[in-house]
């Protein structure tokens, strides 16, 4: 289990590394917005790479008006 726990963040992990509160991002999940997530029983895990490409898909390119 070693190997898999390395690929994979606790809920508490994944709000600290996105800078939100786990209540936060069980709010995500039931509006399905959140990243996805991972049930092993009763323990919620994000993937890393999964938590990197759904902020990934997040991101906005400031758009500068030429015109002023």
């Amino acid at each position: 289990m070693t190997v898999i726990r390395n690929l994979y963040l606790t809920k508490d992990e994944a709000a600290t590394e996105l800078g939100v509160s786990t209540r936060t991002l069980d709010r995500w999940h039931a509006e399905r917005v959140g990243p996805p997530r991972t049930m092993f029983g009763r323990k919620v895990l994000y993937r890393q790479a999964a938590l990197i490409d759904w902020a990934a898909r997040r991101e906005q390119v400031e758009i500068r008006d030429h015109a002023a």
